[in-house]
């Protein structure tokens, strides 16, 4: 791991959400338009990957701390750890891998997190705020850390 590492996680993850956090919160201004932020974490530990394991750590804190400091502007904060996915970087034995560490004996497909995403946005998850939800197929309870 080398600085290099460390600071592109940490600019890429933690600072890129932050700023990007506070330009939405900074023009969110109807008060009846639904102001939702979702964000992307991963569960721990990550074997091999400290930095990025550091940074996603970051955005979980970050999590409960905009959800305090935004909801009485009526922005929800909440994140996601989707588990793995199979976004186009998993090689077939990875996904194989992942499946049979996984429950309901697959990886994860981005419809799983969009769906997510599509619920945490609506009105019926208004009141839904600083959460780290995992959405990974019971993965993380049956697998352990990830990647192994």
């Amino acid at each position: 791991m080398t600085l290099e590492v460390i600071d592109r996680h940490m600019a890429i993850n933690v600072r890129g959400s932050l700023l990007l956090m506070r330009a939405f919160a900074e023009r969110v201004s109807d008060p009846s338009a639904p102001r939702r932020i979702v964000i992307f974490t991963s569960g721990p530990p990550q074997n091999g990957a400290i930095a990025y394991a550091a940074s996603k750590g970051a955005l979980e804190w970050i999590t409960y701390s905009a959800a305090t400091e935004l909801g009485p502007r009526g922005v929800t904060v909440n994140a996601i750890n989707p588990g793995p996915n199979q976004t186009g970087w998993m090689t077939p034995k990875i996904e194989q891998a992942a499946a049979k560490r996984t429950p309901l004996g697959r990886a994860g497909r981005p419809t799983d997190a969009a769906a997510l995403v599509s619920f945490l946005l609506s009105e019926d998850a208004a009141f839904i705020n600083g959460q780290v939800i995992t959405s990974d197929g019971g993965h993380r309870i049956a697998g352990g850390s990830w990647p192994r």
